[in-house]
């Protein structure tokens, strides 16, 4: 297998985990830092492979995996930094330099974010699971009866973000605030008629 990689931002903050051998590739497209992709190119396959055991339901387990790769790092990286800073306030005005170390770690911390793509090989099928808006294309060569080949390429998974309605409803479900979802749904939206 090869791994291309275009910089759109410097640093990188996109990582990658590729296990031939297990089946196992994943692809994860950080945000505003390295963090959370590289704490999930190091860690969720060990989740992936201990819940896509043989004859498991596959996509409960991806979906377990994730869940708890997220619960994980929230334990290691996020809540301890929360005691940390524990009666401290952030607010956007103050000087970053008046802040604890700890502080400003956590305020990094919690700006920071990763989609998650993961293709799993098991007994000649290929399962994916995502989260965010990375997207996972399948390439498939068809041979013809003259010799020549057909290629195609086909979207084997689903964007999350405000573009897909279902997505929309499924947040607005969780948190209750469809007012400023909806407004940028309806941004995007307008932007895409636009172009």
């Amino acid at each position: 297998s090869a791994v291309a990689q275009i910089a759109s931002n410097d640093p990188i903050e996109d990582k990658f985990h590729v296990d031939e051998a297990a089946g196992f590739f994943g692809c994860f497209d950080g945000h505003g830092g390295t963090g959370v992709s590289e704490f999930l190119s190091k860690r969720l396959k060990s989740f992936v492979d201990a819940h896509c055991l043989p004859g498991a339901n596959i996509e409960e387990a991806l979906n377990r995996a994730f869940m708890e790769c997220d619960q994980c790092f929230m334990q290691e990286h996020v809540l301890p930094l929360c005691q940390d800073v524990a009666g401290e306030t952030l607010h956007a005005e103050d000087d970053l330099a008046s802040l604890s170390p700890a502080t400003i770690k956590l305020a990094t911390m919690l700006t920071q974010g990763s989609c998650a793509l993961v293709a799993l090989v098991r007994e000649g099928e290929v399962w994916v699971g995502n989260v965010g808006d990375s997207r996972a294309v399948l390439g498939r060569c068809t041979a013809r009866a003259d010799g020549s080949h057909e290629y195609r390429c086909e979207v084997v998974s689903r964007d999350h973000n405000t573009r897909n309605h279902d997505e929309v409803l499924q947040v607005i479900k969780r948190s209750g605030d469809d007012k400023a979802i909806r407004a940028e749904m309806f941004s995007e939206d307008s932007d895409s008629e636009k172009e």
